[in-house]
């Protein structure tokens, strides 16, 4: 297909960056793709609206009041059509523009990994390995998709809504923290502390995991408090938008004014989104992601948590032989945190990161340690202790050599592999490297134990076996 790039699109000024600041953009830009937007939410969301556009388009748009030309929008919604696009035919305009909007937005992800690196050296180092084992754990598309932010906070205990497929599995609500003099002090010293360990990536954090945002009335006034001592208004995802509408519009707009930037919407029912387009503009929703979990939508869920204990449920009901079937090793995971998981009503802290849904983490992520606060100062030694703890900065001559679970060798004449579910690995390029590989695999022995077996029975230095070892264990594929 015949197109300019983005980056010519910019500096023509066909296409503008949407994302962030946008009190001087054209706002007919933005009205532009507000529109191409909500018209790909209806379509996203509403199995007749997609079943029927193509019989009829310009009337099923009429009838959604959907302010688009669906025929100059047909590339995004009709794969068909696109199969069979003249790959030397020009993408209409607005298709480009709505394209480098989306761009933008898969971007976005990128840059909160970026910014969200800790100033803790192995702090840093052990997230670097997180994010490098993720993406050979579940491949490099929802590898990509996860941000590694460094903490998430909780301030109640459980949640109200009761989605049947949570994919972190939320108990049902218990507890709120409040902000009472007491607790607000609390909790700025709490985020004193994580800024303290984590530094200026502190920022990308954010206040809920298994609870809604909204059900603590006082969420806010944490916000506030956050954006002062952090520096960002931090992102909300809430089931809650339409439980009272005021509100949210009250929040969206206060993210807008301390330069927030995408909020999200999970939607349960095909009513919920109805209600969501009819009480805000095409506008308001433009710095909104709709996560649209209603059963017309397109797409699935995460195969985790209360998702996964329903399926499995299911299955056993119907005497099916779980163990014995492909779905058994089928994992996922929604938690995007590599760091600390805090909840402010227990005080208490995790340390955890993303891995596939199975029945030792079948919430999605590895809890590698846990513990009680009373004050900020206490967990600022929690915090450290966790880091000196579990966050080594190379493998040591004692360390076990335990590969990771889901990880298989394979031998193929000159080539050795190790793959996981999604990652074929290759080390062909070097023998030695091979043969540490090989020695190494399936076998119960420490890095010293390995290396000095090596050096005696095939040559190979002691401090090599050791260098190749950690050169592994940097990408994420030993266990510590």
């Amino acid at each position: 297909m015949t197109t300019i790039s983005i980056e010519e699109g910019l500096k023509t000024g066909e296409i503008k960056l949407l994302l962030g600041d946008q009190k001087n953009l054209d706002r007919d830009y933005i009205a532009t793709i507000a529109a191409i937007k909500r018209f790909m939410e209806r379509w996203s969301a509403d199995r007749q609206f997609r079943e029927t556009l193509p019989l009829d388009p310009y009337g099923v748009t009429r009838q959604y009041k959907l302010d688009i030309d669906p025929e100059e929008m047909r590339l995004l919604w009709d794969m068909e059509f696109l199969e069979n696009y003249h790959p030397d035919a020009a993408i209409p305009l607005k298709v480009r523009q709505y394209d480098a909007y989306i761009s933008e937005c898969l971007q976005y992800r990128e840059k909160i990994r970026e910014q969200a690196v800790p100033i803790e050296p192995r702090l840093r180092a052990w997230r670097k390995r997180q994010i490098r084992r993720t993406f050979s754990e579940f491949g490099f598309e929802k590898g990509d998709s996860i941000v590694h932010a460094p903490f998430a906070i909780e301030l109640s205990k459980g949640c109200s809504v009761g989605c049947w497929f949570c994919g972190v599995a939320a108990q049902r609500l218990e507890g709120i923290f409040y902000y009472s003099s007491d607790n607000a002090r609390l909790w700025r010293e709490v985020l004193e502390v994580l800024k303290k360990v984590i530094g200026s990536g502190a920022s990308e954090g954010f206040c809920y995991w298994a609870t809604d945002p909204l059900d603590n009335p006082d969420y806010e006034q944490f916000l506030i408090d956050f954006h002062a001592i952090l520096g960002k208004f931090p992102q909300t995802t809430t089931a809650s938008a339409m439980r009272n509408l005021e509100r949210t519009k009250n929040l969206l707009k206060l993210s807008k004014e301390k330069n927030g930037d995408v909020e999200r919407f999970s939607l349960l029912t095909l009513k919920d989104f109805d209600r969501v387009h009819q009480e805000f503009s095409a506008e308001e929703l433009m710095s909104v992601e709709l996560i649209c979990q209603n059963d017309e939508a397109s797409g699935g869920k995460a195969f985790a948590g209360r998702a996964r204990e329903e399926r499995f449920s299911k299955r056993m009901k119907a005497s099916e032989q779980f163990s014995s079937t492909a779905d058994a090793q089928i994992g996922n995971t929604i938690a995007c945190v590599s760091g600390f998981l805090l909840n402010m009503v227990d005080l208490s802290v995790k340390l955890i990161s993303p891995c596939n849904a199975d029945e030792t983490w079948p919430l999605g992520y590895r809890i590698y340690d846990q513990a009680t606060f009373n004050t900020a100062s206490e967990l600022h030694t929690i915090l450290k202790q966790m880091i000196k703890n579990h966050m080594p900065m190379t493998l040591g001559l004692q360390d076990p050599i335990s590969f990771r679970p889901d990880l298989e060798s394979e031998r193929l004449e000159d080539d050795f592999y190790l793959l996981s579910p999604s990652v074929k690995h290759c080390f062909s390029d070097t023998p030695q490297l091979q043969k540490v590989l090989e020695s190494a695999f399936g076998k119960n022995v420490t890095a010293g134990e390995l290396a000095l077996t090596l050096e005696r029975e095939q040559g190979i230095p002691l401090s090599e076996t050791l260098y190749y070892l950690n050169a592994v264990f940097q990408e994420g594929m030993i266990n510590t």
